[in-house]
């Protein structure tokens, strides 16, 4: 074998390794970018759920939301005339109840395999068929579409 030979094979092989390591970095890339996506869910969720959290457990906000907030005003049928409550609790547990269904949105798109997806997603239908039905129909629009849709699909 001469010189010419094995530079030819050596400068072959020099190629494949850099080619590799351009696949593999892609590969990382998107890990990364993956990562990036699932961690600013988390904290947009962790944000939104310190928030209705707030409102939920506050003696001054509740009051004052449930003076100005035309969701409250929307809600305050089901709350006040089926379930008896005052405005200021009406706006505590529609705070609640959209902390609880960010939550579970939040879930949802961490990654997972399908069985804890499907439960997931069961866990927010029980709650969307049951008490918070009515607090869905209106802030249904505030979520992503996709969970919105897997929610409308599985309503009862």
């Amino acid at each position: 074998m001469n010189w010419n030979a094995i530079g030819a094979i050596a400068e072959a092989l020099g190629a494949l390794g850099v080619i590799s390591s351009l696949l593999y970095l892609a590969y990382q890339i998107k890990g990364d970018r993956e990562a990036t996506q699932a961690n600013t869910t988390q904290m947009r969720a962790t944000a939104q759920r310190e928030m209705g959290l707030a409102v939920a457990t506050s003696e001054h906000l509740a009051p004052i939301l449930a003076k100005v907030a035309p969701e409250a005003h929307e809600l305050q049928p089901y709350f006040g005339g089926v379930l008896g409550l005052t405005d200021e609790q009406s706006v505590r547990l529609a705070s609640y109840w959209f902390v609880m269904l960010r939550a579970h949105d939040a879930a949802w798109r961490m990654p997972m395999n399908e069985s804890e997806r499907q439960y997931t997603l069961e866990s927010a239908l029980q709650l969307v068929n049951g008490p918070a039905g009515p607090l869905w129909d209106v802030a249904k629009g505030m979520f992503p579409k996709d969970f919105s849709e897997e929610i409308e699909r599985g309503r009862t």
